[in-house]
Parts: structure tokens; C-alpha cells; sequence
């Protein structure tokens, strides 16, 4: 596909009798590009705000807040392939407020890992397969807002516009290197990861925030925890998101001050002004705060590691074997490391010392090419590591 042929007409779809339209338009089987804009940056509440869909030299901004059914579109949708860059949230998003499932899947941001590429983002993977600078001013708008602009419609038109000239750089490059199948492979773990997804939201792990395990006592753990309800409370009440009420870090610095300090102390002042200015809720945190420090020792949290106690902890040494030989592997093939095997699944081999491939796949979760490079050379140091006395636990920084 030609760069010429990307700069095909623009068609903005707000009626129903034009999301039909373009239903009837797309074959199955065929390539879409496809993309979201969503405006989670500006409610508490997010939402599918558009969907941009590029095919046949044709681009289409489909608006769903325009009271049109978008079911018919996506049930055609899910009988083609779907080019996207990073496809993991658009997909979450699509199947929590429409159900959606696709089917097949090409991502551009997977292809580019794959092939070893140092930026990754759509701009620059645009730059460089179809020498075209896109703009980025729109990255932070609230997708929510009508009528939009025709530098946001343009913004987010280029979100779409170029994927299908990306996508097929990059398969010709996949191809000649020989790492299709490894793209398909982590294609389709994707689908199946999305549909595993559970959206319900635990309140038992949202509490543990960024920075939470700097509070060392449960009590300072059940004090973070009424103030994350608190700010969950509030971005409801206000249809913001959380961070626009008060960030992680400033909440987890007021649950170690409200541990330190005593009733009746005025609020430190390390309060954001945004927050200081509105009487309601600066009274309505001072009544939180209180709240939490008065919680008896029987509402306190539970200490996060009690179920873990059992897990078997991995040598050092074979921890260090691993990664050395994970990274050797990774610079042979020009690939970031993590992509060979994560870290976490590094701990859980070494921890689980596998004696076949097999095994090894159950225990890591890794796709099968994956498998196939490291396999043999991680059963190789294992075997050596069984007889060995080695066995002081891995620190839990040890990837860091």
C-alpha cells in the first residue's frame, strides 16, 4: 500500500443510516485499521468517544456519543483482520461497553518489538515506514467534548490513516527475518488475553497504589486505604479520574502523616491548592482522615504476602544463570529482553525448575517461539543447578 494511497476522502459517521452504510462497505476477511479515542484522561466514567477505521483507501471517524447503535459495524468488524498499534487497551475497551471480540489481529506496536525496533510509538513508526510527520497535539483531549475541532478530527483521522502502509512494512520485514510466526503467536495471545480480562474493579488491590509498600505498618495500610476511598468517592461524585482529585504519591505521603500525627492537626501542607480551594471536599478529606485514624485494629488490612507464604523461593545463582542466558539470546536475535522471557516468568522458571519444554511452557506462559529459543539452554543450566547447594533466595530486585 502507497503512501499516495493513504490520503484517500474522510467520512465522519454520526447517523445510523451511515453506520449501516459502512457496515454493508467492509467484506469479510478484509484488512481494517483500526483505532479508539477514549477520554479517560478527563472522566471517572470512561467511554469509547470514536472509532477510527481506515480500509479500501477510505477513512472513517465513527462517533458513538452521537446516539447511533455501532453494533452492526463491529459485528462485521469481527470477521476481519484488525490492524492496530497497541492493541491491548482498544480491544478492552471495545468488549467492556459493546462485548466486542475480534479475531484476528495484527499489532503494529508487537511487529515493531519483534523486529527489534528503539521507538516504538505510531508517530515514529509512521516517520520511518511512510516518511510522514504526524502531530501529536491531540493526545490529551477530552474526546468527550462536541462539536470537535478539525485539527482533533485530523488528529485522530492519522491515528488510522497510515496503520495499513505501517503494517505492511513490517510483515515484509517479519517475513524476511523469519519471525511471522512469532508475531501471530503474540497476536493471538492478546486476543485471548483480552477476553480473559476481568474488568470488575477489586477494591482489595486498587488501594495498593504506587508507592504503597514504603507504608511498613498495617495500620498506615488501613489509613491508605480509607483515603483511597475517599478519592474514589469523590472522582465518582465529580466524574473525574482519581489522579485529577489527588495523585498516588500525595496520598500515599498523607497516610504516612496521618499515621505520624494526632487528632485535631490541621492538614499538612503539602495538600495540592486545586484541592485547598474547594471548602466541601478539603472538609470532606479532614472527616476521612479522621475516620482512618480512628480504625481499630481489627478493620486493618491484612498483610498482602499471607497467601504467598508457601511460594518456593528460586536460587540466586540460577536466577543469574537465566538472565544471563536470556540476555545472550536476546542480543543474538536484536530484541529487548523482556520480550525473550519477562522477569517474572524468569523467577517462576527458576523457582519451578522444569525438566522438559513442556513444563517449562505450563510453568512461564510463554508462546511457543519463545520456548523454542530459550528451552534448551534454560534445562541445560537447571540440570546443573540440581545438584548444586545454592539455594539463597533471589532479592526481589533483582531485575530491577
Amino acid at each position: 500500500m502507497s503512501v499516495h494511497s493513504c490520503q484517500g476522502p474522510l467520512h465522519y459517521v454520526s447517523q445510523q443510516s451511515q453506520v449501516e452504510a459502512l457496515a454493508q462497505n467492509i467484506e469479510p476477511g478484509i484488512s481494517v485499521a483500526l483505532d479508539t479515542e477514549a477520554d479517560s484522561l478527563h472522566h471517572y466514567y470512561e467511554k469509547v468517544c470514536l472509532i477510527q477505521l481506515s480500509f479500501g483507501s477510505h477513512h472513517y471517524i465513527v462517533d458513538p456519543l452521537a446516539k447511533v447503535r455501532v453494533e452492526p459495524l463491529l459485528e462485521k468488524l469481527a470477521q476481519c483482520t484488525l490492524v492496530i498499534h497497541g492493541a491491548d487497551y482498544d480491544l478492552r475497551m471495545l468488549r467492556r461497553q459493546w462485548g466486542f471480540e475480534a479475531h484476528q489481529l495484527f499489532d503494529t506496536m508487537c511487529a515493531a518489538q519483534l523486529l527489534g525496533y528503539e521507538e516504538l510509538g505510531l508517530a515514529s513508526l509512521v516517520k520511518r515506514c511512510c516518511g510522514v510527520t504526524l502531530c501529536k497535539s491531540g493526545q490529551r483531549a477530552d474526546w468527550s467534548r462536541r462539536p470537535l475541532s478539525p485539527k482533533l478530527i485530523e488528529y485522530a483521522t492519522n491515528d488510522s490513516r497510515y496503520l495499513l502502509c505501517v503494517a505492511e512494512r513490517l510483515e515484509h520485514e517479519l517475513r524476511i527475518r523469519g519471525r511471522v510466526e512469532w508475531h501471530r503467536e503474540m497476536c493471538q495471545r492478546i486476543l485471548e488475553n483480552v477476553k480473559c480480562h476481568n474488568t470488575a474493579r477489586s477494591e482489595a488491590r486498587q488501594w495498593r497504589v504506587k508507592g504503597w509498600h514504603t507504608l511498613k505498618s498495617s495500620r498506615a495500610h488501613a489509613i491508605l486505604r480509607e483515603l483511597w476511598q475517599w478519592r474514589e468517592r469523590e472522582a465518582q461524585h465529580a466524574d473525574l479520574p482519581p489522579f485529577r482529585i489527588l495523585g498516588n504519591e500525595v496520598l500515599v505521603r498523607l497516610a504516612a502523616w496521618t499515621e505520624a500525627t494526632s487528632a485535631g492537626d490541621s492538614l499538612p501542607d503539602f495538600i495540592p491548592p486545586h484541592l485547598a480551594s474547594s471548602a466541601r471536599r478539603l472538609e470532606s478529606l479532614r472527616r476521612a482522615v479522621e475516620h482512618a485514624r480512628a480504625l481499630p485494629p481489627e478493620k486493618w488490612p491484612r498483610p498482602s504476602h499471607v497467601n504467598c507464604k508457601q511460594a518456593p523461593k528460586p536460587s540466586k545463582s540460577l536466577c543469574e544463570e537465566l538472565k544471563a542466558c536470556r540476555d545472550e539470546i536476546a542480543a543474538k536475535y536484536d530484541v529487548p529482553p523482556q520480550l525473550i522471557t519477562p522477569s517474572t516468568a524468569l523467577l517462576e522458571i527458576a523457582a519451578a525448575r522444569p525438566h522438559t519444554c513442556e513444563e517449562l511452557k505450563a510453568v512461564s506462559k510463554l508462546c511457543n517461539w519463545q520456548v523454542e529459543l530459550i528451552g534448551e539452554p534454560f534445562l541445560r543450566i537447571i540440570r546443573a543447578h540440581e545438584h548444586a547447594s545454592d539455594v539463597s533466595p533471589a532479592s526481589s530486585n533483582l531485575f530491577d
